[in-house]
Parts: structure tokens; sequence; C-alpha cells
């Protein structure tokens, strides 16, 4: 799963704050979701057989999807970044 990350939003833009929380609040609960069916399966972190049960198999294609959906997540939030770098005035040296 991915790091958090530090987003500068401007005062003046609201809705990138209230799109930066969601996305947060989001990955969060996919992140507990995919750390919950570890503890609670933990036979999905070994190699996959034939004979695994339905329950098993459908637990690691859940904890592949919650990867595959931070993977989305943060690629919308460097978008929404890169949007408001663009538009962010900054006047600091550093």
């Amino acid at each position: 799963m991915t790091a958090p990350r530090w987003i500068r939003v401007p005062a003046e833009d609201p809705l990138a704050a209230h799109r930066i929380a969601g996305l947060t609040a989001l990955e969060t609960a996919i992140v507990l979701t995919a750390r919950a069916l570890v503890m609670t399966c933990p036979d999905v972190s070994r190699v996959a057989r034939p004979c695994d049960s339905a329950e098993l198999r459908t637990a690691r294609d859940l904890i592949d999807d919650c990867e595959r959906l931070c993977v989305a997540l943060d690629a919308h939030r460097l978008e929404i970044q890169r949007h408001l770098h663009d538009n962010l005035v900054d006047d600091r040296p550093f």
C-alpha cells in the first residue's frame, strides 16, 4: 500500500481539501480491510494451491483488489496534487 503524502491545499480551494480528505479516508478504509483479511486468514500469504477453500481464494482476490484500488487512488491523488501545484503561488524561497 502507498504511504500517505503531504499535500498543500490553497485556502481558497476548499473543494480540493474535501477531495483529498475523502481520498485519504477511503484509502485508510481499504488498507484496514486488507490488513484485517490478512489477520483473519493468515493462509492468504502462502502460495495458492488447488485445494484451497473458496473463502481463501476470494480473500486473496479481495486483497489484490484492495492493492489495485490503492494504486488507482494514489494516481488520482497525484493528479489533484499536480492540478493544485499548477495553481499554487508560493513566494517562499525554499
